[in-house]
């Protein structure tokens, strides 16, 4: 899918997301190579490896293991803790939830003096509490599990979330995660995204979904 070697208009490229992290900043979609589109352009006069420092900040990660919807919030939260737990990661962890009564940034201490959110290998999410809810871009995608382990692929994530300031609908969260029938639904982001994609995909998965996991953040 090169459109034989970038020299004809026939055929199909593969073309990635600039918003994307892992594999979808090169490799989301199959595109015609008759349809215009941006490029990366990298600098080549430097060969000396960059070392990056950890940043310090609450952990975030993505569950290892699927969120069951029909468990409630609680016991979403105790999954994350679970994992957190397994890799020696101290403190308490909240899922990211929304539901009808309350908004998924409610959950958290997002105040001026409060803690960033860094990924378990030390890379930064936003430069504040607030702006991982907030901002129109994370500084990074939250794509590793509680040991720091980088998911590569992407997974559907649980959310309920329209927006993370924002409560939701009962209908968009599995009747506020209390149901995994296939019949309701919730809306799920990806985890490969740093835009709004991360969060909301522009789609419901049904609440029977078993590939799903959720997004742990530390309190």
């Amino acid at each position: 899918n090169t459109c034989s070697g970038w020299g004809s208009s026939a055929g199909f490229y593969n073309s990635g997301v600039a918003s994307g992290g892992t594999d979808v900043w090169t490799s989301y979609a199959t595109t015609s190579c008759t349809t215009t589109a941006r490029l990366y352009c990298f600098e080549v006069d430097y060969s000396v490896a960059i070392v990056i420092e950890p940043a310090a900040g609450r952990r975030a990660f993505v569950s290892t293991a699927p969120g069951l919807p029909g468990s409630g919030v609680a016991a979403a939260d105790a999954l994350c803790n679970l994992e957190a737990a397994d890799a020696d990661l101290a403190g308490t962890f909240k899922a990211l939830l929304c539901t009808s009564a309350a908004s998924a940034m409610s959950r958290f201490d997002t105040s001026s003096t409060s803690e960033p959110w860094v990924r378990t290998d030390g890379v930064p999410l936003a430069a504040t509490a607030a702006g991982l809810f907030t901002s129109t871009y994370l500084d990074a995608p939250i794509v590793t599990d509680a040991h720091g382990v980088i998911y590569v692929g992407g997974y559907g994530a649980f959310t309920g979330c329209d927006a993370l300031d924002a409560s939701t609908s009962s209908a968009h969260s599995c009747a506020d995660w209390s149901t995994g029938a296939s019949t309701s639904q919730a809306i799920a982001g990806r985890t490969g995204f740093t835009n709004e994609w991360f969060v909301n995909l522009d789609y419901e998965t049904g609440c029977d979904v078993t590939s799903n996991r959720v997004y742990c953040l530390e309190v």
